[in-house]
C-alpha cells in the first residue's frame, strides 16, 4: 500500500500550483495589455501620418485656390481673404458640431480597441 501523503507536502504542492498559475496569470494580462498598447499606438500613429498628409494638401490646395481667385477677382489679397473666410466659417461649424463630430467616433474607437466585445461562441 501505498503511504497517505503529509499534510505539509500536500500544502507545499498546493502553494506551488498556486504560484505557477499566478505567474502564468500575470504574463497573460502583460502580454494582454501589450497587444492593446500596440494596436493602439499603431492606430495614433497611422492617424497622426494620415491627417499630415492631409493637412500639406490643405495648405497646398488652399494656396492655389486663393491664387486662382485672385488672379480671377484682379486682386490677389481678395482671393486670400475668401480662402480664410471660407476656413473661419468651418471652424465655427466644426466648434458648434464638435462633440458629435469628433469626440463621439474617437471615443468609440479607443473604447472598442481597448474593451473589445467578447466573442460568442458557440456549443
Amino acid at each position: 500500500m501505498h503511504e497517505p501523503k503529509d499534510i505539509f507536502e500536500l500544502a507545499g504542492d498546493t502553494k506551488e500550483a498556486t504560484q505557477l498559475y499566478i505567474k502564468y496569470k500575470i504574463d497573460y494580462y502583460k502580454l494582454h495589455v501589450a497587444e492593446r498598447v500596440t494596436t493602439f499606438a499603431t492606430f495614433a500613429i497611422g492617424g497622426i501620418l494620415l491627417l499630415t498628409l492631409l493637412g500639406m494638401f490643405l495648405l497646398f490646395s488652399s494656396l492655389a485656390a486663393a491664387m486662382y481667385l485672385g488672379e480671377m477677382l484682379g486682386n490677389n489679397n481678395l482671393g486670400y481673404f475668401i480662402i480664410g473666410i471660407f476656413y473661419l466659417l468651418g471652424m465655427g461649424l466644426l466648434l458648434l458640431l464638435r462633440g458629435r463630430l469628433i469626440q463621439r467616433p474617437i471615443l468609440k474607437i479607443v473604447i472598442g480597441e481597448l474593451f473589445p466585445a467578447p466573442k460568442k461562441h458557440r456549443p
